[in-house]
């Protein structure tokens, strides 16, 4: 064929005597682009001669050589690892290399690797005498501590799975979570001895059964028999994540794909024991994995924060400067938290972003401030990230970079059949991460779980997970959006069914749609849309007290907004996007509205209404039930301490939710600090004084004694 690359491409189609004439706008398409749709159409009109009787959508598109490109070269992947070993071992090969570093460190206190690794088996072994092995799933109930740490390597080295369970979802979340999962045992801590969740399994309190647990061997366990020791292939944890049918739904990771992950990580973005990881992450999240996992299986050290300083991007950004951190991921949302509240970077740093999509305008600030940056993608059901890239400039497309270590990924139509190089289709991941598919949720499993029609080896599946892609020529994928209703907003996956399905239960709603709408720069809030039965008026905070009781804090809505009709397409259907779009009322209701009272109060209701861009608020509007969340607290909290002058906590913040609480907070403050300015102004005074009355006897003393001589 021949070809003038500047504006016409000529061909002739399967050997006949035709011409045929490309004709393009240079300004959108290059000379490769225009060869590639030609080579299509070429192999499309073979396609058809060679078989006439076919479907359409079985007609082929690629070429041979092009095919070949995208199912084999851009996955050509394959890379050494202990397929055969469970990670937990990994991390015993560090403890005989590196008995006395420091491998977990919380609030000023540190453990080395010995001695975590004694304290796991004292538990481990203790577990394994109350039937925990191979596949049994422990439920989890713990905050950020050491003593987290010696309970999931306890759970794992006697051959068990952890279910983490987060101790701020609603008690009957946690009681689901844990009825599927059937967990024998619960461990705990004293501190929730009330808040526990209804179990019928056996619960252990990691510090105050402690005295008994530390009477266990504190050697590795020793399997008497081979179905007695974990596999490559048996459950290291399950994660439970937002489900469309209204319950939630566990992810089976077994520990073949943790390891294949957490080895692949080590190389590329990379962990080497001179690190230094922060651990931020909740265990209900499952990028923890890469925090807590990934430094102790290199030798490094992890620094695990509290849940407090996890959400306050002033204290991470301290902890940071102070604890020698060189690698932190994040996601998103809480890199944006740390640069509002301040933080100029640190450029010795390798910042990890993942679980949400990247936004331009942040890549920008975050290359000025640290070393290096990379884009991490991958949906839990693949263990935890399929995808890498570092991100150098924030010029282009924001890319999600091509498959990690014995990974696949194929972009394919509706029909299964892969797509040219720079038109969307629908990611499916397959390879080494891919896990075991759901509890007790086999016609889930079968939906998402497929057999991989691109392998000759059997029983291997591929993950189908929803979202819109496309390849890039150099083999790198940049990510659209999502071809269902699931979201992620601040990190956290939701499936958008799954609110629509417990607000459904609220007694007087006819009708409800869910959705995400961006208010400002970075501030995505869910909202909800709703019809009442026979024109009821509903009282939205008992609805949200309804939610809270069923649905985690990030999953409800900020917003519920009262129509008289949805939206609908011309096919019927409710149109979401044009339900999104419309502009709403973020007024108060007049009823409840209570004006600022003195200057104050107007000051914190100016700074509320900024951020929140809701107008006008009454001084006991409640931040949560307005659209905040801690996210948007950080920045008001920046706000008045800059603006007003004021020291105020993310705790205080949340204990004082309202302007007159803040106001009343803010005043107190202010009595105390002029008390002790009082106080010290009083103290100077007596020092002056009393320093004057010395010299004064001093001098009484010298003239004494002259006039005696």
């Amino acid at each position: 064929m021949d070809c003038d690359l500047s504006e016409t491409f000529f061909f002739v189609a399967f050997g006949l005597f035709q011409c045929g004439v490309w004709e393009y706008n240079t300004d959108l398409f290059d000379a490769s682009t225009i060869e590639r749709m030609a080579g299509h159409y070429q192999t499309i009109l073979e396609g058809i001669v060679a078989d006439q009787d076919q479907r359409i959508s079985e007609v082929p598109l690629l070429a041979a050589n092009e095919l070949r490109q995208v199912l084999v070269e851009w996955n050509d992947t394959k890379t050494d690892y202990p397929r055969n070993k469970c990670f937990y071992k990994l991390f015993e090969e560090q403890v005989l290399v590196n008995p006395a570093k420091t491998a977990v460190e919380f609030e000023g206190n540190q453990v080395s690797y010995e001695e975590l690794n004694r304290k796991a088996n004292q538990l481990a072994h203790y577990l394994k005498d109350r039937g925990v092995g191979p596949n049994v799933l422990v439920g989890l109930f713990v905050d950020r501590s050491i003593d987290m740490m010696v309970c999931l390597l306890g759970i794992l080295k006697a051959g068990g799975a952890y279910v983490p369970l987060d101790p701020d979802y609603p008690k009957e979340r946690l009681s689901y979570m844990l009825d599927e999962s059937r967990s024998p045992v619960l461990i705990t801590q004293s501190k929730f001895k009330s808040d526990l969740p209804k179990s019928d399994g056996q619960v252990v309190f990691i510090d105050s059964d402690w005295d008994s647990i530390s009477q266990m061997r504190s050697e590795n366990l020793v399997f008497d028999s081979e179905q007695q020791r974990p596999g490559p292939e048996d459950l290291a944890y399950v994660i439970f994540t937002s489900g469309s049918t209204g319950k939630p739904k566990g992810v089976q990771v077994p520990h073949r794909a943790v390891t294949n992950f957490l080895v692949s990580m080590s190389q590329k973005p990379g962990v080497s024991s001179d690190d230094t990881l922060l651990g931020l992450t909740t265990l209900s999240f499952d990028i923890h994995v890469l925090e807590l996992f990934a430094p102790l299986i290199a030798g490094a050290k992890v620094v695990i924060v509290s849940r407090e300083t996890a959400l306050d991007g002033l204290q991470l950004a301290e902890v940071l400067a102070q604890s020698g951190v060189t690698i932190m991921q994040a996601t998103p949302s809480t890199w944006r938290l740390m640069i509002t509240a301040g933080w100029k970077g640190m450029k010795r740093l390798k910042a990890l972003c993942g679980g949400e999509a990247f936004p331009r305008d942040l890549v920008g600030q975050m290359l000025d401030r640290v070393e290096n940056l990379w884009n991490l993608y991958g949906p839990t059901e693949t263990t935890i990230y399929s995808t890498c890239y570092q991100l150098k400039n924030a010029d282009g497309p924001i890319l999600i970079g091509r498959p990690v270590a014995n990974t696949q990924t194929y972009v394919l139509d509706a029909e299964l059949q892969p797509v040219p190089v720079g038109v969307p289709g629908e990611l499916y991941i397959g390879g080494d991460g891919v896990t075991h598919g759901y509890v007790n949720r086999l016609d889930l499993t079968n939906d998402s779980f497929i057999p991989d029609p691109f392998s000759s080896t059997p029983e291997t599946f591929i993950y189908k997970t929803g979202d819109l892609v496309k390849y890039h020529p150099d083999g790198n994928i940049e990510y659209f959006n999502r071809l269902d209703n699931q979201i992620k907003l601040r990190g956290f996956r939701i499936e958008l069914g799954e609110i629509e399905a417990v607000i459904g239960t609220y007694p007087v709603i006819k009708q409800t749609i869910a959705g995400i709408k961006e208010i400002g720069l970075g501030d995505r809030r869910l909202i909800c849309y709703y019809i009442s039965q026979n024109d009821v008026t509903i009282d939205v905070g008992d609805l949200r007290s309804h939610l809270r009781k069923k649905l985690p804090e990030y999953m409800v809505p900020q917003h519920f907004i009262e129509l008289e009709e949805f939206p609908l397409t011309p096919a019927g259907k409710i149109d979401r996007k044009v339900l999104i779009s419309r502009e709403w009322n973020t007024s108060a209701q007049e009823e409840n509205y209570i004006a600022p009272q003195d200057e104050l109060e107007v000051q914190l209701t100016e700074i509320w209404q900024e951020v929140l861009h809701h107008k006008p608020i009454g001084i006991t509007d409640n931040f949560f039930d307005i659209g905040g969340h801690s996210l948007l607290a950080t920045q008001i909290i920046s706000r008045m301490n800059n603006n007003i002058g004021v020291n105020i906590s993310l705790r205080s913040f949340f204990q004082a939710p309202t302007v007159a609480d803040m106001a009343a907070i803010i005043s107190q403050q202010r009595v105390e600090e002029a008390d002790s300015k009082d106080i010290d102004r009083l103290l100077t005074e007596l020092e002056e004084l009393s320093d004057r009355e010395v010299h004064r006897r001093f001098q009484d003393k010298m003239l004494g004694n002259e006039s005696k001589k």
